[in-house]
């Protein structure tokens, strides 16, 4: 018995050695993401051979594999619309945890993987979207939100490539473009180049032709109505854009696990370009602009945002051969500046009740210098709260709100008076000197109610109406408001709207005393229009719609001495417009349009009726963008437009005093330019790295280099003339980097 113990110890110490020596296991983790974009992908599929085990990655990408034994393994994985990578190897070393992380690239999803509007949209018959992909993609737009809009129906530029645009017969003024419900003082910088709203801001865009509803108001024209988007709440990302023309930057991502940032800016980059100007002449335009947008979760149902935007223009012309006709014009000094700070509470009272209520200021600045003694400078303050409430029912839709506000103006200038539509003899060296010294405050608000009724007969009925006040100039303006759809089967339908709509005098200082007339009304405009709508399938409709709209108390020049305006101006429009479009899909978008339009006006009683200065009879647009390849997408555009109407030149009158001739002009609008058209085209190049996306792109502007008259030049004695002409062919090439 006692010998045998030992040989018992000696056992049982090598049994325990054994199994301390036990092969120890791994184990394999890792995360999946988007390729480029880094959005973590849930519901992948993770194969790992040879041992057959599946595991699905979670909510926030990750996957593990557990109690691996040491070799070497293959790892397979696969993803719903993204492509299959080759299976990767593995190696599982004993005791560690092995980890990787996986980027898949996406797929280009069916063309029939769409999203469909709800069938009980509101009954807007005016009413265009478009989203965000589609403006960045449009080719001749610059990846420009506003400058997109001129590839709606109805909607020509106001001349050349700038980007204000005529709608309806109704001048860039007559417009009114919102963010997130603010007024923006300035929509282009320097008139029309480039938007200063940048599009990375934006989620969509509303664009209503006319018949808009209740909601909006102090517009005669269109309206634009731009929604902003939150910033990432899963990352930060951030992206970069040069161009020959600007430099912008943006990032955003969440701040803490309730909030999101978003931040954007954009420097011009014209003024170091080689601007070709004669000897003796300096051309200096820079101009820059900034969006901010931080979110608040206060709860599930209360959303709290904080909105700041605002842009800077600055121009310096200076030449020491100024044009004999208007020598006053050897120099231009403008400077221009805008500031808006927003904060809007957005919350779900019921499930039924939703509301908005949105305080914000405007501070606003012009700065003018023309020649030696004509100035202008311009400040205007203003703080506002608006609200926005909706009632949802089964078969109603009850929408109300109010606008309330005070403003601060203040004018000090020795300047002219504007020139208005259908005034051809614009001429500064000649025009009077008005000085005006303005101080003054004013309240203002409007409110509006509207109804949809949701009839069993299929009709979308909406009634409503609004009421404005000016406190400037004490108008106080109603305006009644009207609108149907109905439904002829799933995928036609009839729409009408009809309203009052009226304009504020503020546009050019009409209501400033010395300057303009102080007891001045608001112009008005009355809205007719009719439409149909066909939808062939979920990506392809036909929209088809005529419209009148009939303008009284516009703004003149008046007849009657010792007053400077009245309200004497009427006119119409009435056309019709068609557009046949394929909304976004992931491979292509695109429509054709065609409007007629005619529009008139007339200054005072007794006078004939004579084109109005926005008239362009017919419109052509052919726009398309197409996914070529994952990487490649080719786009072009073409659009056709009517020649604006002018004045012409009959003869002219020597001036001994001054020592240049005068011009003397014929019938008021009674000759027309040529007609312009021109083609654009852009191709895109983008390439996804594993945590950055690369893009380029190549734009060319008027790609057969037609020289589209948009005016007159004369000789010295008005009896030469010839055509000035936009720019022609313009290729330009972009490289945007995401982060």
């Amino acid at each position: 018995m006692t010998k045998r113990a030992p040989v018992l110890i000696v056992l049982i110490l090598g049994c325990s050695w054994a199994s301390a020596q036990e092969i120890q296991t791994g184990s394999l983790s890792g995360r999946v993401m988007e390729k480029g974009t880094k959005q973590v992908l849930s519901g992948a599929n993770l194969f790992l051979e040879p041992i057959g085990e599946t595991v699905l990655s979670d909510e926030a990408g990750g996957f593990r594999f557990q109690n691996l034994a040491p070799g070497e393994y293959r790892l397979i994985i696969a993803a719903v619309n993204y492509r299959k990578l080759e299976p990767i190897p593995i190696r599982i070393l004993e005791g560690q945890d092995q980890t990787v992380t996986l980027y898949l690239e996406r797929e280009p999803i069916s063309m029939l993987e769409i999203v469909v509007e709800s069938e009980r949209k509101p009954p807007d018959p005016g009413r265009q979207t478009l989203q965000r992909e589609e403006v960045r993609k449009i080719p001749g737009a610059g990846g420009d939100l506003i400058m997109a809009v001129q590839s709606l129906p109805g909607v020509t530029a106001a001349g050349g490539f700038g980007g204000d645009f005529l709608s309806r017969g109704s001048g860039p003024l007559d417009n009114f473009v919102l963010l997130d419900q603010m007024p923006v003082f300035l929509t282009f910088h320097f008139g029309g180049l480039i938007s200063t709203i940048g599009a990375d801001l934006v989620q969509s865009m509303d664009f209503y032709a006319g018949g808009f509803p209740a909601r909006y108001g102090d517009a005669m024209g269109a309206v634009l109505d731009i929604s902003s988007r939150d910033g990432r709440k899963d990352r930060i990302e951030s992206r970069l854009n040069v161009s020959p023309v600007l430099i912008e930057a943006r990032v955003e991502g969440p701040a803490g696990s309730d909030a999101n940032f978003f931040l954007a800016g954009r420097r011009g980059l014209i003024e170091y370009l080689p601007l070709p100007t004669p000897s003796g002449t300096t051309v200096i335009p820079a101009f820059n602009d900034y969006q901010a947008k931080v979110g608040y979760d206060l709860s599930a149902r209360h959303r709290l945002s904080l909105l700041f935007f605002g842009s800077h223009d600055g121009f310096v012309f200076e030449t020491n051969e100024p044009d004999p006709r208007d020598p006053i014009l050897s120099s231009f000094n403008l400077n221009i500046d805008f500031h808006n700070q927003g904060l809007s509470l957005r919350s779900y009272l019921t499930p039924q009740l939703t509301s908005t209520l949105t305080l914000f200021n405007s501070y606003n600045t012009q700065r003018t210098a023309i020649g030696p003694d004509i100035f202008l400078n311009f400040v205007s303050d203003q703080v506002r709260l608006k609200g926005h409430f909706v009632y949802e029912l089964p078969s109603q839709t009850v929408a109300t709100g109010f606008e309330v506000g005070h403003v601060w103006y203040s004018i000090d200038s020795h300047f002219v008076r504007f020139c208005r539509e259908g005034e051809p003899a614009c001429n500064l060296t000649n025009a009077e000197r008005i000085e005006t010294h303005f101080s003054d405050t004013g309240d203002g608000g409007d409110l509006y109610l509207q109804d949809t009724l949701h009839l069993p007969s299929r009709l979308d009925l909406t009634l409503g109406g609004r009421a404005d006040y000016f406190g400037l100039t004490r108008a106080l303006d109603f305006s009644p408001r009207l609108s149907a759809l109905l439904h002829l089967t799933e995928d036609q339908r009839i729409k009408a709207a009809y309203g009052y709509y009226y304009e504020w005098p503020d546009r050019n200082g009409e209501f400033i005393k010395g300057f303009g007339t102080p007891d001045i009304g608001s112009s008005r405009a009355i809205h007719y229009v009719l439409g149909y709508e066909r939808r062939f399938s979920p990506a392809v409709d036909l929209d088809l719609q005529v419209y009148y709209k009939a303008l009284d108390h516009l703004i003149v020049t008046s007849n009657d001495p010792g007053v400077v305006y009245d309200n004497d101006g009427v006119g119409y429009a009435t056309g019709a417009e068609l557009l046949l479009r394929h909304r976004l899909t992931d491979r292509f978008f695109g429509w054709l349009s065609y409007a007629y339009s005619i529009s008139k006006r007339r200054n005072h009683s007794g006078e004939d009726w004579r084109l109005s200065d926005y008239d362009r009879p017919e419109a052509i647009t052919l726009v398309g963008s197409y996914q070529l390849t994952q990487r490649w997408n080719l786009g072009g555009r073409w659009r056709f437009t009517s020649g604006a109407p002018y004045t012409p030149v009959i003869g002219s009158a020597f001036d001994p005093v001054n020592n240049r001739y005068d011009p003397i002009y014929g019938e008021v609008n009674s000759r027309r330019l040529p007609p312009s058209h021109r083609l654009d085209l852009r191709a895109e190049y983008k390439k996804a790295y594993d945590t950055w996306i690369l893009t380029t792109y190549l734009e060319i502007w008027n790609v057969y280099n037609r020289r589209n008259p948009i005016g007159i030049d004369y000789s010295d004695d008005f009896s030469e003339k010839k055509f000035t002409t936009e720019p022609g062919l313009i290729p330009f090439i972009g490289i945007t980097a995401e982060f």
